[in-house]
């Protein structure tokens, strides 16, 4: 697992002066979780109390799951294209491109030569289209091209085929080659650089489109699209190179992203300054829009629908990785210097969003990111087990290197055209949901309270359930329906209608809320941080899990984000670590309990998130211990303090069924709850985290006939506890 993240101070709130960064670094954690999980508007709040000495951040944090595990996925707003019919993963030849006048080296035996990836069906595409290009500088050149470290050698290309490849197949109609020069390794000074010639990038990349042509290997009259520039170690220092010579970057038209793999090194300060100057291109560019729009009632809607076009679409893309050595400080540098930049700015980004700040932050940050990589060995750190390149490439902009994508207009539906207006939602294909008639317990024996045990099977009890809700069981359970698209992500459990129209109906609100121009479904679940991971949606059940009987066996209850949202309650031992946690975070205990606001619940969050990273911030865990004032962290050595932290989590995850290695990761980085606001307000359901601390959980039991069947539920469980008691009466008699 990685996690990635961007922190951004409130604006106005300076650092005070003598405040040390590791006391700042433990402000922006205590922040963490309740931007994340509450949004903004609940920050601005707890930025507002006397307790934040001055100083907090927004933080966003999401967890990325292994490509392995889950289709690639967009890690913040860049979807694959919906509605597509998922593409066969192409081919990708390496082809070695000779004679390149524009990349002159010291060396004559390696100038001019380059690397191309290119996907199959480009030598037949039609001339004028657009191709995107991945340029890559990679970070070190042996003298021979069956060293490991060559790009010339496929062993150096650190899966990047496949990578591309698997990025190409979730996004059907995007056409991309790579193309990485040949460079150099040269010592100066005593210590080693990394040179490619000083070549113009759209020079470079043109002559290889030429040579390409020429071979057959792309069809002639293709052009250029977008471009990303990613480097690797030393190939950072060409980039910052280029940095200072903006005529060898690609026109700012065409340049669309940077990816730096652990590539920075004595040039922070280059970086610094070319992202600041991205970031201030992307705030002018929301500034005319807000100010060139016309006025009218929905004035400030059509402002956020255009600036959203703008950041998913147009928007540039810095996305940094880095695990190894001394990299991370760099990078984290790096980031600290963006927050600082969101810090100066807050007023500015305000005047140009309007009412939609909030979403349109969100977007800006969501194209600046860093991302720690633990484990990287530096070599491979484009790769690693989460693949990281195509985790980059996958925050691209859906546009990029699409078919005509010069010419390409957004489809829209004509006002004056009825029959568009009223076109309905396609209906639901009704299939059967068969129940277990495998006996479950439903009343345990327990002597202490006098209850025997009752056990029923769930065709049964359910088919009584809905009798005394005045349903037909069996039209009931012909009533379901599978393969149920929600937000862009497909629910691989049947449901009963009921829900999957209920679904449908809070979906056209949640992508026109948080869809951008198109109101796309993906790009609403992305903005919303739904998960695309595979196993993170539940519905129907056939039989009981935890619960007795639960609306799951209804078809009327839904699980998100399964892994990072557990159920919380579970006894003493849980609420010894909430206990723990709020002692030495706040010097207050804390404990979960039913009926908690959403708000509450963040804060908790908030609270264990930052529990939790003590773990790995001795500064932090030291600083609090300093001035604890309860057992046990009173007089508590950073040691076994960080021994109890880690049984804490271990109790945690334990109790919560998150125990492998990727979940407990989870927990770590960001709690027990990762639902936003927007989305716990949008599905219009009961939520089970403020009715009985079950995070992940949404059903109909508060409307409709769910209402009716949720009431059946109760008197029928008292029925059977009743039952209980009159067959242990009679089973000890005198």
């Amino acid at each position: 697992m990685i996690r990635r993240f961007l922190t951004q101070p409130a604006a106005g709130t300076r650092a005070a002066r003598g405040t040390s960064a590791t006391e700042q670094r433990q402000q922006v954690r205590m922040m963490l979780a309740l931007q994340r999980l509450a949004g903004n508007a609940a920050v601005t709040e707890a930025i507002k109390s006397p307790s934040s000495a001055g100083w907090a951040a927004d933080v966003i944090q999401r967890v990325c799951p292994p490509v392995a595990e889950s289709a690639p996925a967009a890690p913040t707003k860049a979807p694959a294209p919906a509605k597509e019919k998922a593409a066969a993963e192409p081919k990708i030849d390496s082809v070695t491109v000779s004679g390149l006048s524009s990349l002159k080296l010291e060396s004559s035996k390696k100038s001019g030569q380059a690397v191309a990836l290119v996907p199959d069906g480009l030598a037949t595409a039609t001339a004028g289209e657009e191709v995107a290009v991945l340029l890559h500088l990679h970070g070190k050149f042996g003298e021979d091209p069956k060293d490991d470290a060559s790009p010339l050698n496929p062993k150096a290309l650190l899966e990047m085929p496949a990578q591309m490849a698997a990025f190409l197949q979730s996004r059907p109609g995007t056409r991309m080659i790579a193309i990485m020069p040949i460079g150099e390794t040269v010592e100066v000074g005593g210590k080693y650089d990394t040179r490619f010639g000083g070549f113009s990038a759209d020079t470079l990349i043109n002559e290889v489109f030429g040579k390409l042509a020429g071979s057959g290997q792309l069809a002639k009259g293709l052009k250029p699209g977008g471009i990303v520039i990613s480097v690797h170690s030393g190939g950072g220092l060409e980039l910052g190179r280029m940095f200072a010579s903006a005529g060898r970057l690609p026109s700012k038209e065409k340049f669309r992203g940077v990816f730096a793999f652990e590539s920075i090194h004595k040039d922070l300060t280059s970086y610094q300054n070319f992202v600041r100057g991205k970031l201030k291109d992307d705030l002018a560019a929301l500034t005319t829009l807000a100010e060139s729009a016309e006025g009218g009632p929905d004035r400030a809607d059509k402002v956020f629908r255009d600036q959203a076009d703008y950041l998913q679409n147009k928007g540039f893309r810095f996305m940094g990785f880095a695990g190894y050595g001394g990299y991370p400080k760099a990078f984290h540098a790096l980031h600290d210097d963006m927050c600082a930049w969101f810090t100066d700015k807050e007023g500015a980004l305000r005047k140009a969003a309007g009412a939609h700040y909030d979403a349109v932050l969100n977007l800006l940050w969501a194209n600046y990111q860093v991302t720690d990589v633990p484990g990287s060995g530096h070599y491979d750190v484009l790769a690693t087990k989460n693949r990281n390149l195509q985790q980059a490439l996958g925050t691209l902009p859906p546009t990029i290197g699409r078919i005509a994508a010069s010419t390409a207009a957004v489809p829209t539906v004509q006002r004056d055209d009825p029959a568009a207006v009223a076109t309905k939602p396609p209906a639901f294909k009704k299939e059967h949901y068969a129940m277990s008639t495998t006996p479950v317990i439903l009343v345990p024996e327990n002597a202490k309270q006098g209850m025997a045990e009752v056990s029923v099977d769930p065709a049964t009890f359910c088919a009584e359930i809905l009798t005394k809700a005045k349903l037909d069981p069996a039209a009931w359970y012909n009533s379901f329906t599978s393969g149920v698209s929600f937000l862009g992500r497909s629910i691989p459990d049947p449901m009963h209608i009921d829900l999957a129209t209920h679904l449908q109906t809070v979906e056209k609100d949640l992508k026109h809320r948080f869809g951008g121009p198109t109101e796309d479904p993906q790009i609403a679940g992305d903005t919303l941080r739904l998960s695309s991971k595979e196993g993170d949606f539940a519905a129907a059940r056939d039989h009981p899990t935890k619960a007795s009987i639960s609306m799951h066996m209804f078809g009327l209850a839904i699980d998100v984000n399964y892994t990072a949202n557990p159920m919380l309650g579970h006894g003493k031992d849980e609420a010894a670590v909430f206990a723990s946690a709020g002692l030495l975070v706040s010097g207050t205990k804390a404990a979960f309990s039913n009926g908690m606001s959403y708000k509450q619940l963040s804060e908790l969050d908030q609270m264990l998130t930052t529990y939790f990273s003590y773990l790995d911030d001795d500064a932090a865990l030291e600083a609090r211990l300093a001035v604890a004032t309860d057992a046990p962290w009173k007089g508590l050595k950073k040691g076994p303090a960080r021994v109890q932290i880690q049984q804490d989590l271990n109790t945690a995850t334990r109790l919560w069924a998150r125990s492998d290695a990727d979940q407990v990761s989870v927990i770590k980085a960001g709690g027990f709850l990762d639902l936003t606001e927007d989305l716990v307000e949008g599905m219009k359901m009961s939520w089970g985290g403020t009715e009985y601390g079950d995070m992940m959980h949404f059903d109909l039991r508060d409307q409709g006939e769910g209402q009716t069947i949720h009431q059946q539920i109760v008197s029928y469980k008292t029925a059977k506890e009743e039952e209980s008691q009159s067959r242990w009466a009679k089973a000890h008699k005198g």
